[in-house]
């Protein structure tokens, strides 16, 4: 969105003189990388009311400063002071000196030449050379160096010096990073803080309003001093019970706006009136995942003390007062699982209890889970880790940017999932054989290997819905009509028409393109294809496929072309669902969305769409709980509220540290306001505060990454499968912290023992108590054949038929008359002709009387015409022909001026115009058009396209009103002079 921290205002900022928020933009983006720095503003955009709260700009670095425990005043100017004789420990470095002298070795020669060195220098140098210095102590990582035998002989102090040494050269240093940590935070903030005002103008100069600015105009409304009150209490008489599904889910803002809502219900007014008020809170704490979107399980927990303690003081109140009607507070909790078998459950408690509740945030012990149906048998397997080495070879994919065990791995698990639904197993819950959407395959991200996953079961004849949600400049579907597209606009961009040509749309093999590619020299690729277009029949069609497309560029609209790709004789959408599959539905209906959607605000033209594609991020999503029978591939986060009888956890070998991308924010609380993201530091610059802030961070990620597999495994219905990929260390060892090995060591407790597989070499299964057995099946509706395509549905729809286009009559034939220049006294008479044609537009309506001093008054004031003896003239003229005889009704009572016409003439020529004079009588149409041109000598002297004109006009008032005469005229002004028609 345009504002004051856009590209192009930065130059108008400078030229304003605003050079401190052009330095500050810079920093950020040098900090945090351009699309660092931009998810960043676009952070400090969600929170304006705490940038705001955070302070002045210039207020900014102090705070900053004084939270980090920084001295105030320049930091060189501090560490220059600590570096002088009087503040720094000089013996200890000479001592340090000294043993490494007498240890006699090059390594110890070197430590004591960088001692000298500093000591040598004056205090500011001495500052600038601490990096120097450090290595006499520090590794290169930063570590505290492993002191040598030689130096504790030389010095039996010399640990003691080494650490105390070190603890010195830390602290200067965090003085140094910390200056610079706030100088850059400071930076960050305060281009935020003008990021998150020019936002929010914008947002009020288009009148839109986004979900957080909902929630905080609803708290300040709320809040507000009588406003609040009044309002609050309007609700109040219409609001007796409050719903808060999902409470683990509601963050502080909201929580307020409830507190708000329901604090008139314990205040006792409600029980006078003989009002039963409830507030109804569901949540569960388990399933708390969405911490990355601001929420917080812990806000669950505070707004359950608030209303136990309300109603807890209401219950004492009505007590005192001998009413007793308060409603007491009631923690209900539902143990039953109406979803998931036995086996299941028994995995998922001893899951958490080999977590431990606390590490998953929780704040009590969770009650084992009772099972709904608890005849019905179930399975939970725990595949070996897949390492790439204990499988066949396989050729190597298109996926390049994946490792090969991730690529084998995705088509192992498809063939897994393909033997499924070959021996159709009978699923309990379903009675039904195991079908393709009875399988909802879970990873902890949308990555590679999702859609990796996804590409397999495709490939190996599994129906699959793709994945649940992904941006719109992903899918392959997209990138190939892209593709189209770009050729259209650049035919000589080689690598994209290499990309378009082994597509679906176009078919090539790698091989067919190498062929016509390898060995062109500086030849364009698209003139290559030219060339030899007539030496294979490939290349022909290639050519003239791509030649339509390059023949209708300049024309159709960015819809219209991609619609002609996908239905037209390229057949791109058949194409593309025969090798990408259904999946690719959803973004081919998404980018033609986007097209129309481009075409309401841009001008229309292919160029202009691909840029203006390219900067936008549409997000696809579908409905995974649509009725498909297909597997469904999703995260976690996107399962929550779903199940299905067979469900696999993809990844669960991954390490939760490094899962997501670099995180470049850290959140820091606003007392009384909410949070505001600063720059986060790196791991040198962590300190006070920070450091205490990033660990809590990383602590509540940990404990949501375990609830994360809770929700996960409580998917399954019947089958739980948790799987993964061996890690890429020496000894392929899982990461403590990984879904895998928790729940390896739940099935170890509950006493399941490997068994060897043919297809993951070893699996932990875990049945439970309930033995399966023999499952009656529902009876299977007959599969109907597919319906026949007709021949119709395969044949271009012929050109659409449509109505005639109108036909203005002065446009039926061209005035091709030779005519020399005209002269002086042609042009007299074209000017007087025109005034002539106005005064018969004017005069017709005034009585026959009042015509002669109207038309002077008219010359004389608005005509133009200053001589009186040529407005006489002019006057005259005008009169004698609105009294003429034979055309003096044309001009009368009843008559039309400027009548408009249309009718279809027999020859299907639809006529549309208007003609000056009209008159309708019973038993014959009298039409006259007047022409200001050059007067005709006589009748034989009409231009013929005059004359079309009329016979035009004529043909089309005999079909307005057929049977009746019609009189058609010519009234040359110039003259004037009048001219019948036989027409």
């Amino acid at each position: 969105m345009p504002g004051p921290l856009s590209p192009t205002s930065l130059p108008r900022r400078k030229a304003a003189g605003d050079q401190r928020l052009i330095d500050d933009v810079q920093c950020l983006s040098l900090r945090a990388g351009e699309e660092g720095a931009t998810q960043y503003l676009m952070r400090c955009g969600q929170v304006p009311d705490a940038m705001a709260a955070f302070g002045p700009a210039e207020a900014i670095e102090p705070r900053l400063r004084a939270s980090m425990n920084l001295p105030e005043g320049s930091a060189e100017d501090y560490i220059a002071a600590h570096c002088a004789d009087d503040r720094f420990d000089c013996d200890l470095l000479r001592a340090i000196a000294e043993a490494n002298r007498k240890w006699g070795t090059a390594t110890g020669a070197k430590l004591v030449g960088s001692v000298e060195r500093w000591l040598a220098m004056p205090p500011a140098e001495r500052a600038a050379a601490l990096p120097e210095l450090a290595p006499v102590v520090f590794t290169g990582g930063g570590e505290l160096k492993q002191v040598q035998p030689g130096q504790r002989r030389a010095d039996p102090a010399y640990d003691s010096h080494a650490e105390r040494l070190a603890q010195a050269v830390r602290e200067l240093f965090a003085v140094q990073n910390g200056a610079r940590l706030a100088s850059d935070m400071a930076a960050g903030l305060r281009a935020g803080q003008a990021f998150a005002a020019a936002y929010a103008r914008a947002k009020r100069s288009a009148g839109v309003a986004d979900f957080n600015d909902l929630i905080a105009w609803t708290r300040r409304l709320l809040a507000t001093p009588g406003m609040g009150e009044w309002v609050r209490y309007k609700l109040d008489r219409r609001t007796d019970h409050i719903l808060v599904d999902e409470s683990q889910d509601t963050n502080r803002e909201q929580w307020e706006i409830v507190q708000a809502l329901a604090g008139e219900y314990f205040a006792g007014a409600g029980a006078a009136e003989g009002r039963a008020r409830t507030l109804f809170m569901v949540g569960d704490f388990k399933q708390a995942i969405f911490g990355f979107q601001g929420t917080d399980p812990r806000e669950f927990e505070a707004a359950r003390r608030w209303v136990r303690d309300q109603s807890a003081a209401l219950l004492e109140a009505e007590d005192d007062a001998g009413a007793g009607a308060a409603l007491e507070f009631r923690d209900l909790s539902i143990e039953a699982s109406f979803r998931s078998a036995p086996a299941v459950l028994d995995v998922v408690d001893k899951v958490i209890g080999e977590v431990g509740y606390r590490n998953m945030g929780l704040p009590e012990p969770p009650k084992d889970h009772v099972a709904h149906f608890s005849t019905r048998p179930g399975m939970v397997e725990l595949w070996k880790p897949f390492a790439a080495a204990a499988s066949e070879e396989e050729e190597e994919g298109e996926e390049g940017w994946l490792g090969e065990d991730a690529r084998l791995y995705a088509s192992q698990l498809a063939r897994q999932v393909r033997r499924w639904l070959d021996s159709a197993p009978t699923m309990a819950s379903t009675r039904r054989p195991l079908s393709a959407g009875d399988v909802l395959i879970l990873v902890r991200s949308r990555g590679e290997l999702a859609s990796l996953i996804v590409a397999r079961l495709f490939e190996e004849g599994v129906p699959v819905a793709g994945i649940d949600r992904l941006h719109l400049q992903e899918p392959i579907a997209v990138k190939d009509l892209l593709a189209a597209i770009t050729f259209a606009v650049q035919p000589l961009d080689d690598l994209n028409l290499a990309n378009l040509l082994v597509s679906p749309l176009v078919g090539w093999s790698q091989e067919l393109l190498l062929e016509l590619a390898y060995g062109r020299g500086e030849i364009a690729l698209w003139q290559r294809l030219g060339e030899r277009s007539g030496e294979r029949p490939e290349f022909a069609e290639a050519r003239e496929m791509l030649g339509s497309l390059l023949a209708m560029a300049d024309y159709p609209t960015p819809h219209r072309f991609l619609e002609t790709v996908l239905t037209g004789p390229i057949e791109g959408r058949r194409k593309l669902y025969g090798r990408l599959g259904l999946a690719a539905r959803d973004p081919i209906d998404e980018l033609l969305a986007s097209a129309l959607d481009f075409e309401a605000q841009e001008i229309a033209s292919l160029d202009r769409f691909l840029a203006w594609f390219a900067r936008g991020e549409v997000e696809i999503k579908r409905d995974p709980s649509a009725p498909a029978n297909a597997v469904r591939v999703m995260t976690v986060h996107g399962a929550k509220g779903l199940e299905a009888p067979l469900v696999i956890l993809a990844d669960a070998t991954a390490n939760p540290d490094k899962l997501g991308g670099p995180q470049r924010t850290l959140s820091f609380p606003v007392p009384g306001i909410g949070q505001v993201p600063l720059l986060r530091p790196r791991k040198a610059e962590q300190v006070t505060p920070f450091a205490e802030l990033i660990a809590a961070e990383k602590e509540a990620d940990l404990q949501e990454h375990w609830r994360l597999l809770y929700v996960g495994l409580t998917r399954a219905i019947d089958r739980l499968v948790v799987a993964g990929i061996e890690p890429k260390t020496k000894d392929g060892a899982r990461p403590d912290n990984c879904w895998h090995i928790r729940v390896e060591r739940a099935l170890v407790s509950l006493g399941a023992a490997p068994e060897p597989d043919d297809h993951w070499g070893e699996v932990l299964r875990y049945r439970g108590s309930v033995r399966a057995a023999a499952v009656k099946p529902k009876a299977a509706a007959s599969p109907l054949p597919p319906p026949p395509v007709p021949d119709w549905a395969r044949t271009p729809a012929p050109p659409e038929a449509r109505p005639p286009r109108p036909l203005a009559p002065s446009a039926i034939a061209h005035d091709r008359e030779a005519a020399p220049p005209p002269s002086e006294a042609q042009r007299a008479a074209a000017v007087r002709g025109t005034l002539i044609h106005q005064l018969l537009e004017r005069l017709a309506d005034v009585e026959p009387g009042h015509r002669h001093a109207a038309a002077l008054r008219w010359r004389e004031r608005s005509g133009g015409v200053p001589d009186a003896a040529a407005r006489e003239e002019i006057a005259s003229t005008v009169c004698e022909v609105l009294s003429h005889a034979d055309y003096a009704p044309l001009f009368g009572p009843g008559s039309l001026a400027e009548a408009p016409l249309a009718a279809a003439l027999p020859d299907g020529t639809v006529i549309a115009g208007t003609v000056d004079r009209l008159l309708v009588e019973p038993d014959c149409i009298s039409v006259i058009d007047f022409k200001t041109g050059r007067v005709p000598e006589s009748d034989s002297a009409i231009p013929a396209s005059h004359r079309a004109q009329m016979h035009a006009y004529s043909n089309a008032l005999r079909v307005i009103f057929p049977g009746r005469k019609v009189r058609a005229a010519l009234l040359y002004t110039g003259a004037p002079r009048l001219f019948d028609l036989d027409c």
